[in-house]
């Protein structure tokens, strides 16, 4: 019985000591491949053509204005029912997620006609202007 008790703990130890972070091992060079090969299919796609928009808050955005800065610039028509499901469901866990940061910025184009359902849309979800 001894001798038995013995070999399931080397067993177990063995299992703790080589097994678990060989596996560890394996699933983290996956996923650290994966991600190279995802931005390997990133590429430059030149400079942003002059496009003078007015966001959400009513100031205008043009190319210059984006700098160095993460953008995710979304044109967004809150008039329509498939773009309050759609940018309705994602677009405020983003918000929520990168609220803090002062490297990222949101933006929301957005045309005359939804100005109206723009202005219920950001009372409902509680989104002030950050400047």
């Amino acid at each position: 019985m001894t001798k038995k008790r013995n070999w399931l703990g080397i067993g177990i130890l063995l299992v703790l000591l080589v097994v678990f972070p060989i596996m560890s091992y394996i699933y983290m060079k996956a996923g650290f491949d994966y991600q190279v090969d995802a931005r390997d299919e990133l590429q430059e796609l030149g400079p942003l053509p002059a496009f003078p928009a007015q966001t959400i808050f009513g100031d205008t955005l043009t190319g210059k204005d984006l700098g160095k800065q993460v953008r995710l610039i979304s044109f967004f028509d809150p008039s329509e029912a498939a773009v309050l499901s759609t940018s309705g469901k994602y677009l405020p866990e983003i918000y929520e997620q990168f609220e803090e940061v002062d490297w990222f910025c949101m933006e929301l184009l957005v045309p005359e006609s939804g100005k109206q359902a723009l202005e219920n849309f950001l009372a409902e979800k509680k989104w002030q202007d950050p400047q």
